[in-house]
């Protein structure tokens, strides 16, 4: 007997699927009061719907929110510094700015 010269792999081949699991930093507006609002989640339409449904005792004085911006970072850790910084700007002219919005 001949062997045919084809080897079948005794284990289905490996395959890695990487997935990005980002963590995104958010801002809001307020419609009511022009305030702006950031924080970081990894579902931002989930957060939005919190903080118009008032759930969120900082934010829920000023609804309606609207979200006017989302970074994507790759940990929780790079969305959190970045997230200080933003709050940092104390201006919110000055964040619109340095963050190319025209809001």
């Amino acid at each position: 007997m001949q062997r045919s010269g084809v080897r079948i792999p005794l284990s289905p081949p490996r395959t890695h699927v990487y997935q990005m699991h980002y963590v995104y930093i958010y801002i809001l507006k307020s419609d009511q009061t022009g305030r702006h609002y950031s924080g970081s989640s990894s579902d931002v339409q989930i957060k939005l719907h919190q903080h118009n449904a008032g759930k969120t005792l900082s934010t829920k004085s000023y609804i309606p929110w609207r979200l006017i911006h989302t970074e994507g970072h790759n940990t929780r850790q790079e969305a959190r510094q970045r997230e200080r910084q933003i709050k940092s700007w104390k201006n919110p002219a000055y964040m619109l700015k340095a963050l190319g919005l025209n809001d």
